[in-house]
């Protein structure tokens, strides 16, 4: 996901510059591919937004909540410990 959020950052800067440098061309620029990669940027953006207010969400209940956690902690070491033997 990283490097597609990379790729369309780099399209919209490499789009963003054509703007800059074609003042009077800016007609023949493709204002459509304009948009649908500021549009797949923004989505990218709200699914990072999202993910990240999720994780913050079970990190926070991991905290709030220690004694449950230790234990499913260990269960989780006990599980990987039985399927190495």
């Amino acid at each position: 996901m990283t490097q597609s959020l990379e790729r369309k950052i780099a399209q919209l800067c490499e789009l963003s510059n054509q703007i800059t440098e074609q003042h009077n061309d800016i007609l023949k620029l493709d204002t459509s591919k304009f948009i649908r990669s500021f549009v797949d940027l923004t989505t990218a953006i709200e699914q990072l937004d999202g993910t990240r207010e999720m994780m913050r969400g079970r990190a926070d209940h991991l905290l709030n909540h220690p004694k449950l956690t230790e234990h499913k902690l260990r269960k989780a070491h006990l599980k990987l410990v039985h399927n190495k033997k």
